[in-house]
């Protein structure tokens, strides 16, 4: 009897303490989908007009933000890629907006390892932002 009263109680115990562990394991799981490969969180790569023609090296599920300013007519358009490596977030306008041409915020997510080439056509000038993305 003395032993199925102390299983009973450690049973009981178990099962509280199992309950108010398995919130701190969900942010732990999810902490570590979120990490790279040294265990350090993800930190997202900021990029602007001055990147153009370089090779940008990230990491898969990691996110890219890149700022594009045009002075006089026309602005940037839909980017274009050779491969899905990137996956395309969306476009933005920043509220705040330069008088000469409008600011353009791209963003980025890393979704597979490979190498690519990101081309942004501009509605005005003959040559379009472009720039490589290796994604380890």
């Amino acid at each position: 009897m003395v032993a199925s009263r102390w299983a009973a109680q450690w049973l009981g115990t178990f099962r509280r303490s199992s309950r108010s562990l398995a919130a701190p394991l969900a942010v732990a799981a999810i902490l570590s989908a979120c990490a790279s490969d040294s265990g350090q969180p993800l930190t997202t790569i900021t990029l602007a007009d001055g990147d153009a023609g370089s090779t940008v090296n990230a990491e898969v599920g990691q996110t890219l933000g890149l700022t594009l300013h045009t002075i006089g007519p026309g602005s940037y358009d839909v980017p274009s890629s050779s491969e899905p490596v990137l996956r395309f977030v969306g476009e933005d306008d920043p509220k705040v907006q330069n008088p000469g041409g409008p600011t353009q915020l791209y963003e980025f997510r890393a979704q597979t390892a490979g190498t690519v080439t990101v081309t942004i056509p501009h509605t005005y000038r003959p040559d379009p932002f472009s720039m490589t993305v290796v994604v380890r």
